[in-house]
């Protein structure tokens, strides 16, 4: 069983979504009195529950008296050519083996006297290709139907099976594209291998469609974007809604249904098969293939070194394309393994464990100790509070002494201090992995010796996470609303325009037709995440779109969530409510006061010049096109001076962090300098002197400068106009400076790197620095400031309106500020926001709830980031307007 979550979600030329799991068959399906009725019952426990119960399927066995089961050939076979040829593999004494979700394999010898599985899985596995290591963790056989074969009577039978290495979760083979399957009432049919798509049709009816929009139509909030573009966690390209479902016997009823030369050489090789097989659309860099061949055109040095920097997953597939055109077996490399991390040891066990209970429950009930069956304090899940119980028992059973000498002091005290916060296992364990070792020798101490866990040598890390979606069109769409899969290359529909999303051009675009779904991995058969399965929603063009999400995890969908801060601890949750449902999600998990993150107050900086970032814009010349016009707009409350510095380098003060910038090349491009005035708007372009124009008048004349000259990139490498992370050499520097005699006046300074699109070149900003008083900033963005900060309201403020001193002591501060649309608290929705949660930077909380944020959750409720403080940041409303002049040179 894959458990779920379930949510509603709609879309006025926006979009409605439901969380659910695995598909149930039809008649097993909802009624509509049922779900009218349900939600007046009592939930039973979900541990006590049928929604509880893990569907196991047993590893393979040793054989004994065991053949060899080599294949007569290396060359993969599609599974199309045997499909309904059981009969025929049964006559040659062969089956044909695929690994999970794959559609190609290959033909093994197989007699009606053979019992030898394991042997047979294990020698198909390595000739199919996976890891040795993982092979030896164990096996299962799976039939095309996605059924266990457990027998060699059952494997007789069916001839064609999926070999599934210990870890893995079945996957539908898509076959080829347009493939037709029933799957228990449903019809399934292949719309993408990659991603793999599908669409279904028969898994839920209009009754239910109405039930999940009514439950959740009343409850629709605008959809967050976990994104750094996204200001205050929202973005205008989503323009959907949402509503969770909450826990009742109609979701419930839904779970259940879901569920250089060399160098060149080499990468020209790599280049070839990666093409051939779609690699970098399946692993989402596009942009970083035509990066590689752009810079093997130009014959540009260290290319690999500079790629594995940033994606340095791609080297076994480099060295594997060298290796296929070399032959030469001895010279096939093996990479070492990653030493596995003490968490991918702890999900890994928890699975385990869970399908051991349930396998002694359906086998052995009565040797099943009463703390480790479902309902038990012990029994294992990924919720926070089971990871609190081990470190106790940890503490309990181990003295001071032996974990003092194994983890050092400071650590032993900070794990007693920390054994009731938060993810306190996963924070240790990636530095001390045999805290793993401890906890399992506790838990098992308690458990008993039926639960004695042999610990891989090797593991593929796992981790609590989304494994495939179904998506739900509960009504038509007159126009528009598609899911669409951009890394896909089959289509649906074509010519497909939708302003403010482009990507619906590219891909496949799934239509909305009503009562069918579409169902994609996230992952792939490796529980890796899977780039390639990106996916949004089509802007409706005419009506509204009720659509329902069922996220399918690799784990229970509670549980899973919990670990990534997004869901209720059901084993120890405890709202903070303090009359404010809307508080009641912000659960303190461990049930004990937490560390409450600083408050921090904001001191004033002046800064009187200031260059607005989205404003700079880099224009090709229309008669020399490797020269650009530089343009931006630029505030100044005092005279100022900018400098433009092509590739430069910067140099940092180690005294006062002041920078100081010299030109890479002094022979080259002169630094551009020009004065301006105080001023708010103004705007900095260089024209050169093509575009010069005669003064208009006598004043003009006298005041107008010299026009600076355009910026001339032909003298410099390609490779000069491109930031390399962690130099000081920038390819722009724009400094505004306040016009003054001081040695080191207030400044701007505004770093950028070019960026090549096309034949052309683009500018990007890199950061921002200011220098005040001898201080250095790095400027950083608050998402959801603008606009956003409350005023806060003065005793004795004037009523424009009647010109009346007196405080009308009748209005609360509510009722005097005037919120902008958009603008409030996200938890409340209705007062201001004006504290920031430090260092994700998202102001998105009013005064109020970030104090009961600060006493009840660690966590950021837009990013889930650990909160290290909170800055709160007001602006008084002042009675008077006054001119404050400093002067600054002094």
């Amino acid at each position: 069983m894959m458990p779920s979550n379930l949510a509603l979600f709609a879309a006025l030329p926006v979009i409605v979504a439901l969380l659910a799991f695995i598909w149930m068959p039809p008649g097993s399906q909802l009624d509509v009195d049922h779900v009218s009725t349900a939600s007046n019952e009592s939930l039973v426990n979900k541990y006590a529950s049928q929604l509880g119960h893990i569907a196991t399927h047993a590893l393979l066995s040793t054989g004994e008296n065991c053949r060899e089961f080599q294949s007569a050939s290396e060359d993969l076979t599609h599974v199309e050519q045997v499909l309904d040829q059981q009969q025929t593999l049964q006559a040659q004494s062969q089956v044909f083996l695929m690994l999970n979700g794959e559609n190609e394999g290959l033909y093994f010898p197989w007699t009606d006297t053979d019992t030898c599985l394991l042997e047979l899985a294990e020698t198909a596995a390595l000739q199919l290709g996976a890891e040795a290591d993982l092979v030896v963790n164990g096996l299962r056989l799976f039939s095309t139907d996605g059924l266990p074969i457990l027998t060699a009577e059952e494997l007789n039978a069916q001839r064609i099976a999926h070999v599934l290495l210990q870890s893995q979760i079945w996957v539908w083979p898509g076959i080829k594209v347009g493939y037709v399957r029933e799957i228990e009432g449903c019809t399934v049919t292949t719309q993408s291998l990659r991603p793999k798509i599908f669409t279904v049709e028969g898994f839920f009816t209009q009754e239910e469609a109405d039930a999940i929009i009514s439950q959740g139509i009343n409850h629709l909030t605008r959809s967050p974007v976990d994104s750094p573009e996204a200001d205050d966690g929202y973005h205008s390209d989503r323009t959907s809604f949402t509503a969770f479902l909450n826990d009742s016997h109609f979701t419930r009823d839904f779970h259940s249904q879901s569920t250089t030369t060399f160098h060149h050489a080499l990468l020209k090789s790599f280049m070839e098969d990666a093409k051939a097989t779609d690699f970098f659309l399946e692993h989402a860099d596009v942009e970083w293939g035509e990066w590689i061949d752009e810079n093997l055109a130009l014959g540009a040095s260290d290319i690999i070194g500079s790629l594995l920097e940033s994606k340095g997953y791609m080297m076994p597939f480099i060295v594997k394309s060298w290796e296929k055109r070399v032959a030469v077996p001895e010279l096939v490399y093996k990479f070492p393994k990653r030493e596995v991390s003490g968490v991918s040891h702890y999900f890994q066990w928890i699975r385990w464990a869970k399908e051991r209970v349930q396998e002694l429950i359906d086998t052995q009930p009565e040797a099943v100790p009463k703390i480790v069956m479902p309902e038990g304090a012990d029994y294992p899940t990924f919720y926070v509070s089971f990871q609190n119980r081990l470190v106790r028992y940890i503490i309990e059973d181990y003295s001071e002494e032996f974990l003092s000498e194994e983890l050092g002091e400071d650590w032993y005290h900070w794990l007693v201090e920390n054994k009731n916060s938060n993810d306190v296992l996963l924070e240790i364990l990636p530095d001390y992995p045999q805290v793993f070792d401890f906890a399992l020798e506790a838990w098992t101490k308690r458990a008993g010796e039926l639960f004695v866990y042999e610990k891989p040598e090797y593991l593929h890390h796992f981790e609590p996470n989304r494994f495939a979606t179904l998506f739900l069109y509960l009504n038509d769409c007159p126009e528009g609303g598609e899911t669409v899969f951009p890394y896909s290359k089959e289509r649906l529909v074509t010519g497909i325009e939708r302003s403010g999303m482009a990507e619906c051009s590219e891909g496949l675009a799934v239509p909305p037709i009503k009562l069918t779904t579409s169902f994609f991995y996230s992952q792939t058969p490796m529980n890796d995440v899977d780039p390639s399965s990106l996916h949004g929603g089509c802007p409706p063009a005419k009506g509204i779109k009720y659509g329902a999400n069922s996220f399918m995890w690799n784990t229970d969908a509670d549980e899973g969530s919990n670990v990534w801060g997004l869901g209720d601890d059901d084993r120890e949750a405890l709202y903070l409510s303090r009359g404010r449902p809307d508080m009641a999600f912000m659960s303190n998990q461990s049930q004990v006061p937490i560390e409450v993150p600083e408050m921090q107050q904001t001191c004033t900086v002046k800064n009187h010049v200031n260059l607005k970032k989205a404003s700079l814009k880099l224009q090709q010349s229309t008669s020399q096109s490797e020269q650009y016009a530089l343009s931006f707009q630029f505030d100044a409350t005092k005279a100022c001076r900018i400098k433009v510095y092509l590739v430069a380098n910067e140099t940092m003060d180690a005294d006062t962090g002041s920078s100081s910038f010299t030109l890479a090349h002094q022979d080259k491009m002169p630094v551009l300098v020009q004065e301006f005035a105080a001023g708010l708007g103004q705007s900095f372009t260089l024209t050169g002197e093509e575009d010069k124009e005669a003064p208009k008048d006598e004043e003009d004349q006298q005041t107008q400068q010299r026009p600076l000259p355009l910026l001339d990139l032909s003298a410099y490498q390609d490779d000069e106009l491109v930031y390399k992370l962690g130099t000081m050499q920038f390819p722009l520097i724009v400094v505004l400076e306040v016009s003054s005699e001081r040695k080191h006046p207030q400044s701007q300074s505004t770093f950028c790197t070019l960026v090549k699109k096309g034949d052309n070149w683009d500018i990007k900003m890199l950061k921002q620095k200011i220098l005040v008083d001898g201080m250095t900033y790095e400027l950083q963005e608050i998402y959801g400031i603008d606009g956003f900060v409350a005023a806060a309201p003065k005793a004795g403020d004037r009523n424009i309106a009647t010109g009346d001193s007196q405080v009308d002591t009748t209005k609360t501060a509510k009722d005097e500020i005037d919120i902008p649309e958009g603008a409030e608290c996200i938890i409340c929705l209705s007062e201001p926001r004006n504290t920031t949660i430090l260092p994700c930077r998202h102001m998105c909380l009013c005064s109020e709830c970030a104090e009961a944020l600060r006493k009840s959750s660690s966590t950021c409720p837009i990013c889930r980031t650990r909160v290290e403080a909170l800055l709160q940041i007001r602006v008084e409303a002042k009675e008077t307007e006054t001119t404050e002049v400093e002067d600054d040179s002094k």
